[in-house]
């Protein structure tokens, strides 16, 4: 697994210590030389991934300060691109992968109608499995701060913000957390393997998280602070998602 972190002197006590979480799990991490804005910190919003390692690149983000931070981040780190979007607003914590096959790609106030259509209309050319999901309108930021997924396809939701999604009964199966520890960025974490990278505030999600995997709390007031988890901080240029079939979540004992 490959992920970009930032740098910014509000946040690298957090940072380093993010840095050193993801290092001890076996993760290479490039960090940021460059110093800008505290939003610049937040680096999952600038691209998303495929299983294979290349970028979908947006070539607008939803928040007008930030557009400028796509062209910076490309050009310090140097990933593959395969896919730049022609038209509307994507940030890339909207695209969440259940699977190698199967992705959750979320409209809001940061990924609007346009985008998402043009993103979905390229994933089911390429033969990938898109659900399509409508943000609640009060909800600012993006889907990963009320869902996420333990690959596995085991779904965590926000028990109050849960998305709009056309196939009845979807989020049956998923796992609720209480939306009270949203502010503690409850969805917010990084998979690493067999482990997940979490705020250590987070503390009943992290019970919950705890019967599926193993749990690898982090201290990260700063990011906190600054409106950000563990998952919003890290860009990830690669990592390894399972093929569907061999991905089921078993429950821990």
């Amino acid at each position: 697994m490959i992920v970009t972190l930032g740098n910014h002197p509000a946040m690298n006590e957090d940072l380093n210590r993010l840095q050193a979480t993801y290092e001890s799990l076996g993760v290479e991490v490039r960090r940021s030389k460059r110093v800008t804005t505290t939003d610049a910190v937040f680096h999952r919003d600038v691209a998303a991934w495929f299983p294979w390692g290349e970028l979908l690149r947006p070539q607008m983000m939803g928040k007008e300060s930030r557009r400028h931070e796509v062209a910076e981040w490309m050009e310090e780190f140097h990933p593959l691109v395969k896919y730049t979007l022609k038209q509307g607003m994507f940030e890339g914590a909207d695209l969440l992968w259940l699977n190698s096959r199967h992705c959750v790609l979320a409209n809001g106030q940061r990924t609007n109608e346009v985008g998402a259509k043009e993103l979905a209309y390229f994933l089911e050319f390429l033969d990938f499995n898109v659900t399509r999901v409508t943000l609640p309108e009060w909800h600012e930021q993006h889907l990963l701060g009320i869902l996420n997924v333990v690959r596995g396809a085991r779904i965590f939701v926000d028990d109050k913000a849960v998305p709009q999604v056309p196939e009845e009964g979807w989020l049956a199966d998923a796992v609720q957390v209480p939306h009270y520890e949203y502010a503690q960025k409850h969805t917010n974490f990084v998979q690493v393997d067999g482990s997940v990278v979490i705020n250590a505030g987070a503390k009943v999600t992290i019970g919950k998280l705890e019967h599926w995997c193993d749990v690898v709390p982090v201290e990260i007031p700063s990011l906190l602070a600054h409106g950000g988890g563990v998952a919003c901080a890290t860009g990830i240029i690669q990592d390894q998602i399972p093929m569907p079939g061999e991905e089921d979540a078993e429950e821990k004992d």
